[in-house]
């Protein structure tokens, strides 16, 4: 009489297969989910800046920070760029908003240098906006960085230089 089933083989390599298309969609749902969080991040960033605008076209420049330094939205969050709530319903702050995820601003005197750049004094005051911590490790293109004036961009250890793990804007008052 002959047995029927399945040999050990056979059920190793029907679990080892399982293992491997388990692992592939684990790493796929990653990372769609950290395109989405990207995405709402840059999302809030257009937001946060035409706010910034409106508030620019209302009091003739950008609001001063909360604490007269950077201002970060885990700080606070409910204070996040407060000056703005006028101009917005509520202000974004980062989808994690942690020690490693957060929007930071900054409004800086007309003239002022920072990381050995100097910015032109006519320009007028001007701010940084950045989110820090993206997720899709470099899939970030729409940042275009900011810079004082005429492609004199900025050294790479700036946090107004965009990379795989952030975006950045800004802009002058003048």
């Amino acid at each position: 009489m002959k047995q029927r089933g399945f040999t050990i083989v056979e059920l190793l390599i029907v679990i080892v297969v399982i293992a491997i298309l388990a692992a592939i969609t684990i790493v796929a749902y990653n990372g769609i989910q950290g395109r989405a969080k990207d995405s709402t991040r840059l999302s809030d960033m257009t937001a946060i800046r035409k706010a910034l605008e409106l508030y620019k076209t209302a009091n003739g420049q950008y609001p001063e920070e909360n604490a007269a330094s950077w201002e970060y939205s885990t700080t606070d969050p409910q204070n996040f760029l407060s000056a703005l709530k006028p101009y917005m319903t509520k202000i974004p702050v980062d989808p994690a908003n942690d020690a490693n995820n957060f929007y930071y601003y900054y409004l800086y005197d007309a003239g002022s240098a920072a990381w050995g750049v100097t910015c032109p004094v006519g320009r007028g005051k001007f701010y940084v906006l950045g989110a820090w911590g993206l997720d899709a490790g470099g899939g970030i293109t729409s940042s275009p960085g900011w810079n004082c004036e005429n492609g004199s961009t900025v050294p790479t250890n700036s946090s107004w230089v965009p990379t795989g793990a952030r975006a950045v804007w800004g802009s002058f008052t003048n």
